[in-house]
């Protein structure tokens, strides 16, 4: 004989969903009350108390997770008993000390975006010398101006070393400039022998550059007289100066 109050045999309670007008089990709608609810509707507060409600709970709002909560929303949790209130203070030292970092964070790439304008600056001149190396050689082998040509093609690829590095090394390192021109990182004893090779060319095919290549005729001055300094920032009163007389009242 089967026991009458075997689970298997009685049919389990339905309700209707008011949200998404489904017919559940009972049980879809329990769900557990916070101390601060259950303070509302009049009980102590002392031990968890299981209501049901009216819509199930895949409609039911979820409830805020904690690690999302704000110091406030933790504090009145931790007060009314709902969250442990070592667990909150953890948890607000936690978001102090997020927001420290994404503010130094912050800082950094700030620093990094105005390191990298000042390098920017500095190769722009760079890159000019590049371009006029180009067509330079470009020309010699036109004239068939080859010991011109050969010194011009060891020259470019030179200065297309220098740029590489200066960029990477801006990249992978960021930090401010040490020196404002660039034919100070040039290296010393490169250009040493650059200006040997270039006194060795045939006087026919040097005399015919209208310009001297730069590093050519460069001579290392070092610091302090080259050592980067920070562009003067406007003062207010100087920012505002270019919008008067511009016909406004």
């Amino acid at each position: 004989m089967q026991n009458e109050y075997d689970s298997e045999q009685i049919a389990p309670i339905m309700r209707v969903c008011k949200k998404c007008n489904e017919c559940k089990p009972l049980a879809l709608f329990r769900y557990k009350l916070t101390r601060a609810q259950m303070k509302v509707q009049g009980y102590a507060g002392n031990h968890l108390v299981t209501a049901e409600g009216k819509v199930c709970t895949a409609c039911r709002p979820k409830r805020k997770p904690i690690n999302r909560m704000t110091p406030k929303e933790l504090i009145t949790k931790a007060n009314n008993g709902d969250v442990h209130p070592f667990v909150a203070k953890l948890r607000i030292q936690k978001i102090k000390e997020d927001a420290r970092a994404l503010q130094k964070r912050g800082r950094e790439e700030g620093w990094h975006k105005v390191w990298a304008g000042y390098m920017k600056d500095i190769l722009a001149p760079l890159t000019e010398d590049i371009k006029r190396t180009q067509h330079q050689r470009n020309h010699a082998l036109r004239v068939d101006n080859t010991p011109l040509a050969t010194f011009m093609d060891k020259y470019l690829t030179e200065l297309q070393k220098l740029k590489a590095h200066l960029l990477f090394d801006s990249r992978t390192n960021p930090k401010e400039p040490k020196l404002c021109r660039w034919e100070e990182y040039f290296d010393e004893s490169t250009a040493a022998q650059l200006r040997e090779d270039f006194a060795a060319l045939p006087a026919h095919s040097k005399n015919k550059l209208r310009t001297l290549p730069t590093m050519v005729k460069y001579r290392y001055i070092g610091a302090p007289a080259n050592k980067f300094k920070r562009p003067r920032r406007a003062s207010p009163a100087e920012r505002i100066a270019p919008f008067k007389g511009n016909g406004h009242a």
